[in-house]
């Protein structure tokens, strides 16, 4: 897929002025601390552990008293040291927004949930946040207006950019990524004409049997680690050209390609060697080749079939691998990051065992977590090149639109 042709002379002003809100110096330096469902279980784990009661016991009230003050904390501590934040819509996420720095860009969730199966093991497709009212069966034209309320929504609340996350693997579930890729058409005339910039991100995901014959996703095995490129790359061909920014995964797994992070994750020098050998025939490469250059290739062709500026996510990854990701990335195209639970991960222990307004967890914010933002922030000076180039635009012509 060849870069979308009039990227600019197609956009509103209101998407153009969205984008020069949440870039500095045409880069995507972002903190991302929306996440709810993951963050929530992380914290009444920790509580769990600290009271030594089974986690069930632990009570929503309980995890809003951590989870409030340091989302409120991530927002007045580290939004001042990147070009963006993004934040969700919950009662406590909305409460950092005032504390955003005012020459930081916002970025706000739209989506509902991120699961990708109910409780019954039924696929999920997308869904606008609750404020876009209640999820139903009708027709496409109710769905686009439930999705335009959403949207009204967030801009109400000061975003400057929308985010979707859409679960998607179009080659282990075609009928499922039909389905998201024709809601996604919808909602992104809605973007269109609400005039704000939608920045998307496809996460993949990979069924395995659980112990009772139950499928469950599962990215955590080496099956998955010889088929991500695969599902990443055709994920950005069906998508890439369907919104403004594309925010995806690193195409490959290093925790199988590269020692250093596969000890730590119970990774063996065996299935390192097998992944190697996979990818390289996978990428036609020799059998010989590095896992550097199978990396750099992988990179390389994300960026090649990108029709939009792409920039990458942590996922949940920590720190060094992170780091990694976008060394490689940003030396092949991609123009900035999403850092998330890379960046505060550790945070949260601290939080629960000290408050989540504590000194003990600013500490931690306005050293650790801005050190890792600042050092990101470095590769990506280093390496990447302003967003706009990729359109054959100057620093000029982009500030002149």
């Amino acid at each position: 897929m060849a870069v979308k042709a009039n990227y600019f002379k197609n956009m509103g002003k209101g998407k153009i002025a969205g984008l020069k809100k949440i870039t500095r110096n045409g880069y995507f330096q972002v903190f991302a601390v929306d996440q709810v469902g993951s963050f929530q279980k992380a914290i009444k784990d920790e509580l769990a552990k600290k009271k030594g009661v089974d986690a069930k016991q632990i009570t929503e009230d309980e995890i809003i008293a951590v989870a409030s003050p340091l989302k409120t904390q991530f927002a007045a501590i580290a939004s001042k040291n990147v070009s963006a934040i993004l934040l969700d819509t919950t009662p406590y996420g909305i409460k950092g927004i005032p504390h955003v720095d005012k020459a930081t860009g916002l970025l706000l969730k739209l989506e509902a949930s991120t699961s990708v199966t109910d409780k019954q093991g039924n696929m999920i497709y997308f869904e606008p946040i609750p404020e876009g009212g209640e999820r139903s069966q009708g027709s496409d034209a109710e769905y686009k207006q439930r999705v335009g309320k959403a949207f009204d929504f967030l801009k109400a609340k000061g975003a400057h950019a929308i985010k979707l996350l859409l679960n998607y693997n179009p080659i282990h579930e075609p009928a499922h990524a039909r389905e998201q890729a024709r809601r996604l058409k919808i909602l992104y005339e809605v973007s269109n004409e609400k005039d704000i910039p939608l920045l998307l991100e496809p996460m993949s995901f990979f069924f395995v049997l659980d112990a009772n014959g139950q499928k469950k996703s599962d990215k955590k095995n080496i099956d998955f680690a010889k088929q991500k490129f695969d599902i990443v790359l055709q994920t950005t061909r069906d998508l890439s050209s369907i919104c403004d920014v594309f925010k995806v995964e690193f195409p490959v797994d290093l925790k199988f390609l590269l020692p250093e992070f596969a000890t730590a994750n119970k990774v063996t020098n065996e299935q390192v060697e097998e992944t190697r050998k996979h990818m390289a025939w996978k990428l036609g490469l020799p059998e010989s080749a590095s896992a550097d250059q199978i990396i750099t290739e992988a990179c390389k062709r994300l960026d090649r079939e990108c029709a939009t500026p792409w920039v990458m996510l942590s996922a949940g990854v920590k720190d060094k691998e992170f780091e990694k990701n976008i060394d490689f990335s940003t030396k092949n195209g991609c123009s900035g990051m999403f850092g998330g639970r890379a960046i505060f991960q550790e945070a949260l222990p601290i939080a629960v065992q000290n408050g989540g307004d504590s000194q003990q967890a600013k500490e931690f914010l306005q050293k650790t977590a801005i050190e890792r933002i600042e050092r990101y922030k470095s590769i990506i000076s280093k390496n990447a090149k302003p967003f706009w180039e990729r359109f054959g635009l100057t620093k000029q012509q982009f500030d002149s639109l």
